[in-house]
């Protein structure tokens, strides 16, 4: 009971539920990541959607976000992405499964593996069957490697999609699921 005005749940019958009265199956509105900012900020401004046991795809937004970060645990492993404005992306998902990146705003382009050894092209900002694994986003022409001035490739800044900045920090922590955005 909060002693408040402030509607803590409903029971499945659609009538007001306070957890004080019983612990029987309740909707809770008294939970932030309950209304859709979590979701909505790991799956859109992160990119993170989780297709099956073995599926994903990694499409991030990150609109006017300086920096973004989220990641969860699954029983396949862990899921995460970060990006930094002028540091570009980079996401990690588990061995064994298999993606699909979606880049708006990429027109060529490269994944790179963390230890370097492997690469996947990106075709009008799409890469298919990439596997799991930690990679990095390298926007350019064919090898992936080099630097914009060099007639090579760079790390992917975001600038493409006309990311801004913003000053305003919020950081949210829930059941093993952290998630850190720069507003």
């Amino acid at each position: 009971m909060t002693n408040s005005t402030f509607v803590e749940g409903y029971d499945t019958s659609g009538a007001l539920h306070y957890p004080a009265y019983t612990d029987d199956p309740r909707i809770s509105h008294a939970h932030g990541w309950s209304t859709g900012p979590l979701l909505a900020l790991t799956t859109f401004a992160a990119g993170l959607h989780v297709r099956n046991a073995s599926s994903w795809t990694f499409a991030p937004q990150p609109g006017r976000l300086g920096e973004v970060e989220a990641g969860f645990t699954t029983a396949v492993g862990t899921f995460g992405a970060r990006y930094q404005r002028g540091g570009g992306w980079e996401f990690w998902t588990p061995e064994g499964t298999v993606g699909t990146v979606v880049m708006e705003g990429v027109a060529e382009g490269r994944l790179r593996s963390a230890n370097g050894s492997l690469g996947v092209p990106l075709v009008g900002g799409v890469a298919v069957g990439v596997p799991g694994g930690h990679w990095s986003l390298v926007a350019g022409n064919a090898t992936g490697m080099g630097n914009a001035t060099g007639g090579g490739a760079a790390v992917y800044t975001g600038a493409a999609a006309g990311v801004v900045e913003a000053d305003v920090w919020l950081f949210v922590a829930v059941a093993g699921l952290c998630l850190g955005v720069m507003l």
